[in-house]
């Protein structure tokens, strides 16, 4: 699984802010979204997804957004190498 939290850039006018809602509506969710939610300060978002981000994906948002890709897993599911590192 993967957390892709974004942000957007800096000091973006109204007209770009348009450009990505058209976007969006075009692009649709990402392939595997889980979820997807915005931050309530306005600055940004999460998305959760079983698929990493194809990179042309990145591309199209980049000139609206910051990103960073991170490979999350379920507590549940690391538990054992957690233990197999303590217990080394």
């Amino acid at each position: 699984m993967f957390a892709v939290l974004y942000e957007w850039r800096e000091h973006m006018p109204k007209e770009d802010v348009a450009k990505v809602i058209a976007q969006f509506t075009d692009m649709g969710e990402m392939p595997g979204t889980v979820a997807h939610y915005v931050r309530t300060d306005g600055q940004g978002g999460i998305i959760i997804t079983n698929e990493e981000p194809p990179y042309s994906r990145s591309l199209a948002w980049s000139p609206f957004l910051k990103w960073d890709i991170i490979m999350i897993a379920p507590v549940a599911d690391v538990l054992a190498d957690v233990d197999a590192y303590i217990n080394s």
